[in-house]
């Protein structure tokens, strides 16, 4: 499975648990038309206490993280928002489960 589906998986998921996400298109085509911020990860999961969950999605085998992404999510780290690498529908609800444990206000969502 490659990051497109492993992300379409995803995507699909917090369309059917009404979770609110947005997705940075990095991918070539969309340079050409929209500048994006180099190293941002693929998703941003918008979670119910004032934080967020970004979300790299690499490739099981051949993915890599490329050195600007992890400048990018050393940054965020130090910010306090959640990053977390997937590379499955599996444990991306791993990480998010997680980050909403971790949230004093998770029963409200």
């Amino acid at each position: 499975m490659n990051e497109r589906q492993i992300t379409n998986q995803i995507v699909k998921y917090c369309r059917e648990n009404g979770i609110f996400y947005l997705y940075i298109p990095n991918d070539k085509a969309h340079f050409r038309n929209v500048p994006s911020v180099k190293g941002a990860p693929d998703l941003i999961i918008i979670l119910p206490h004032g934080k967020t969950l970004w979300i790299e999605v690499k490739a099981p085998v051949t993915g890599r993280m490329r050195p600007w992404q992890k400048e990018f999510h050393e940054k965020l780290r130090e910010k306090g928002h959640y990053i977390a690498v997937v590379k499955s529908l599996e444990e991306f609800i791993t990480h998010y489960q997680k980050a909403i444990s971790e949230d004093p206000l998770s029963s409200r969502q």
